[in-house]
């Protein structure tokens, strides 16, 4: 899976809140819970992705994965995870 390179420090709400702006209403963006570095992304019960966080040295990776089972995972690849890469993209591409 590729991986977003922001030249900044993003926290986990700005990014929440950059995929909830960018995205359309049908998508649901919240914290995973009981993580600080999980975005759980839904448009539907059975289409989901992960976005995982890492920030180091003032540099913000985002690595986006299906979710779900395995053969959602798979499914979800090709559904889901482009649209949020792509949101990922042009939310933090002038940062």
């Amino acid at each position: 899976m590729s991986e977003i390179r922001v030249d900044r420090a993003v926290t986990l709400e700005q990014a929440r809140a950059a995929l909830a702006k960018e995205l359309p209403a049908a998508y649901q963006v919240s914290v995973k819970p009981g993580s600080s570095t999980e975005l759980r992304v839904k448009k539907s019960g059975m289409v989901s992705a992960t976005v995982h966080m890492t920030t180091a040295g003032g540099t913000t990776s985002f690595r986006v994965n299906g979710g779900g089972l395995i053969l959602l995972r798979a499914v979800n690849h090709f559904l889901i995870v482009p649209d949020v890469q792509e949101a990922l993209q042009d939310s933090f591409a002038a940062a």
